[in-house]
């Protein structure tokens, strides 16, 4: 008993390209939207450090946001004290790069697999008639490895986002006491 078409692994490998398609164009979109916060995020801290209150610390300033990470994280420690108007949006900077490389490295086992899912079903898409012609438990066996590793991929992908949300409520907290140390410092400087 044959409970296959001859089509129903081409509709199968064809609706599994399209969603793994549709789930990196999500997925995709969703991380560049993060990482443009996280950039916009880095360009008001380098606006807020380019006003007349830090015009002495030009060079300084550009030195840092040429540096690579650690060596910004070095001078940090080393050459900018606790007590600079400097080190809080230096340090905010540092950890703001810092979530930004979390969340690239989040990304690449998602899109690793969502590629390698691509591959696969582009495979079985053109080997279906095959499949088919070749025996039914074969083919159902076949079809249910697919379908639990596209069950697998998509728990991935939305670990990965719970985690970058996760990045976003802590990062929240954390912007806020450096904001509120940055106004702090800034009622200082006009007292």
């Amino acid at each position: 008993m044959n409970f296959f078409s001859e089509y129903t692994a081409l509709y199968f490998f064809s609706a599994l390209l399209q969603a793994n398609a549709a789930i990196i164009a999500i997925v995709g979109v969703f991380f560049i939207f993060r990482i443009q916060t996280y950039q916009s995020s880095i360009n008001s801290i380098k606006n807020y450090l380019f006003t007349d209150k830090f015009k002495n610390f030009q060079k300084t300033i550009i030195d840092f946001y040429n540096f690579d990470r650690i060596s910004q994280k070095e001078y940090l420690n080393k050459e900018i004290g606790k007590t600079s108007d400097l080190y809080y949006p230096f340090k905010e900077s540092i950890n703001i790069f810092d979530k930004m490389n979390r969340i690239k490295n989040s990304i690449q086992k998602p899109t690793i697999l969502l590629s390698i899912g691509i591959l696969i079903n582009a495979l079985g898409l053109l080997f279906s008639n095959f499949l088919h012609n070749f025996a039914f438990l074969i083919e159902l066996i076949i079809l249910l490895i697919f379908l639990i590793y596209e069950i697998v991929l998509i728990f991935v992908v939305v670990k990965s986002i719970f985690k970058a949300l996760e990045l976003k409520n802590t990062e929240k907290k954390n912007e806020r006491e450096t904001t509120k140390q940055i106004k702090l410092d800034s009622r200082s400087g006009r007292e």
